[in-house]
């Protein structure tokens, strides 16, 4: 799992992790 797509994925969520 690449962190970069992690960050997307939480940034898209509203980065509430």
């Amino acid at each position: 799992m690449n962190l970069y797509a992690l960050y997307k994925l939480c940034s898209s969520r509203g980065n509430e992790y």
